[in-house]
């Protein structure tokens, strides 16, 4: 068995030497990329730059896979006589930009200043991309680590968040990223049927919680810094109900529908393809509080799915509706035009929002009735 583990542990260390090797983007040997004449060497585009003559400055970070004479810090002029390459063909010095991995052959010299300038660039060609830093951490040097001294745009690049993950509770999406910065981040939201980002806030840290959400609702969130975005994820807060395993009761005729409390009696009535009045009917013993806050459900094809929202503002005031304890009954007149428009004929799931006063504050809960537009 130590024989075993000692061969597997062996096995891991050579696929991680092997890993370093071939790298992240599994960089093919420089030499597919350099021509005859000239040196050739992998870098990173951190910024590009125009000159008053109309030439195209880089600022580049060798990456260490090159030989000790060609990492870290360097700059480079694309001139009209540089030829300009990617996989599909030529490319103008426009189409370079901050994130390209290239592969540049110089034929002049590299002048003694740091950042060291490469003189007699003859050729680029650009072979990858990358959003962030983290995608090529393991090929960047130590000295191309400059903190922005030299080059200002290493902040930026350095400080794209990454990895942007999120969790979902009741009413709440907490967002989290990796980063090499402490710079102050800018979140953004927005509901994933609108255009419109909103601000939710900003930090300096790598997690925030955005709360105030709809649960079953869904939205779109990103990160931005130093005027760089991060990716976009999607999230649906969630009470951590199971929508599609609560039961298909109806919430007509006898008005008694499922409540996960077990004492609220949810009723429809006065329903048409636009609008239903919802009642609930309190038989607990404390208050009962809801706002017409509420999720449609549609029955097709054997299985509940929610009915697509085209509602994009979380800023509308509802009204407060409470069913006192023990038999106090309130009703609200749903019109969902604005959320849904026009439903078809078929079968429906309302799942209604409340709350109620516990010693711990504020708790909430659901009821679920099933009803029918003809």
């Amino acid at each position: 068995m130590k024989k075993l583990l000692a061969m597997l542990l062996v096995g891991l260390m050579l696929i991680s030497m092997m890993s370093t090797a071939a790298f992240a983007l599994d960089l093919p040997d420089i030499s597919e990329y350099a021509p005859e004449d000239g040196v050739t060497f992998y870098a990173l585009v951190i910024d590009t730059t125009i000159g008053k003559t109309g030439n195209y400055g880089l600022q580049l970070c060798a990456l260490n896979i090159n030989d000790i004479n060609h990492r870290g810090l360097y700059t480079a002029t694309v001139k009209s006589d540089t030829e300009l390459l990617n996989a599909d063909g030529e490319i103008t010095a426009e189409d370079i930009s901050m994130g390209d991995i290239i592969a540049l052959t110089y034929s002049g010299e590299v002048e003694e200043s740091y950042p060291g300038n490469v003189l007699g660039v003859t050729r680029v060609y650009v072979v990858d991309h990358v959003e962030t830093l983290g995608e090529i951490e393991s090929l960047i040097p130590d000295w191309c680590d400059d903190n922005g001294d030299y080059f200002p745009s290493w902040n930026v690049f350095a400080s794209i968040p990454e990895s942007l993950d999120y969790s979902v509770s009741d009413g709440k999406v907490t967002l989290s990223w990796r980063n090499t910065s402490d710079e102050t981040y800018t979140v953004y939201w927005k509901r994933s049927s609108s255009d419109e980002w909103k601000v939710a806030g900003t930090t300096s840290k790598h997690k925030v919680n955005i709360t105030g959400l709809k649960n079953g609702i869904s939205y779109d969130f990103k990160v931005e810094i130093l005027g760089q975005d991060s990716e976009i994820v999607t999230a649906t807060p969630t009470d951590d109900i199971d929508f599609m395993a609560l039961p298909a009761v109806d919430c007509f005729g006898n008005g008694i529908a499922y409540d996960n409390r077990g004492v609220v009696a949810v009723s429809a009535s006065d329903i048409t393809n636009t609008q239903l009045t919802v009642t609930l009917t309190n038989n607990g013993d404390v208050d009962v509080n809801f706002d017409g806050t509420y999720l449609l459900q549609e029955y097709k094809d054997g299985e509940w799915s929610f009915v697509h929202t085209d509602y994009t503002s979380l800023d509308s005031t509802l009204e407060l509706f409470t069913a006192t304890a023990n038999g106090g009954s309130t009703s609200t007149l749903d019109r969902w035009t604005t959320l849904y428009g026009e439903l078809p004929a078929g079968h429906y799931r309302l799942i209604q929002y409340y709350y109620y006063e516990t010693a711990d504050g504020k708790a909430n809960a659901y009821g679920v009735c099933g009803f029918d537009i003809q």
